[in-house]
């Protein structure tokens, strides 16, 4: 069954996501989750942006599984803190610290971000392409971040 808030174009009763993207289905399962209801919508480019709920209960949940690189942003927003986390950006540790509820995170998907969930977690994941970036930063009047720098350790 197909949540109510999650939108996309509709083949046999089901929603279709593009071909790629960090988002939906895909998204949930690189974190190891059965279900990862998402709302997808397309900028004026035809871009797709998209916002995914992840919800794990479990604490350990293990490694993330390699998402394929692309041109796009993660930003996450916690819905419940999540105390403990390990993170990789480009295979090399970075440093990490509680994540309370309520902080957002940006991830660059250029960057191959690992993570190694050891409590539980709860957040939303806005996919945000670069394609998509100058619709969104013309109707914000704003310009839009163009790389991110990690605090990887040594």
């Amino acid at each position: 069954m197909t949540p109510p808030y999650r939108t996309g174009s509709r083949v046999e009763g089901k929603i279709q996501m593009g071909d790629h993207g960090a988002y939906g289905e895909r998204l949930g399962d690189h974190f190891h989750l059965a279900s990862a209801p998402a709302f997808v919508s397309w900028t004026l480019r035809k871009s797709e942006i998209a916002v995914t709920e992840i919800k794990c209960d479990v604490e350990n949940n293990g490694l993330t599984s390699p998402i394929p690189r692309e041109d796009a942003f993660l930003v996450t927003l916690q819905l419940r803190d999540c105390p403990r986390h390990e993170l990789w950006i480009d295979d090399r540790p970075a440093l990490t610290a509680a994540l309370p509820a309520g902080v957002t995170c940006l991830y660059d998907l250029r960057t191959n971000p690992i993570a190694y969930s050891i409590s539980a977690f709860h957040s939303l994941h806005f996919y945000l392409p670069r394609r998509a970036r100058s619709p969104i930063s013309m109707t914000l009047r704003a310009s839009m971040i163009s790389t991110v720098e990690s605090q990887a350790s040594a």
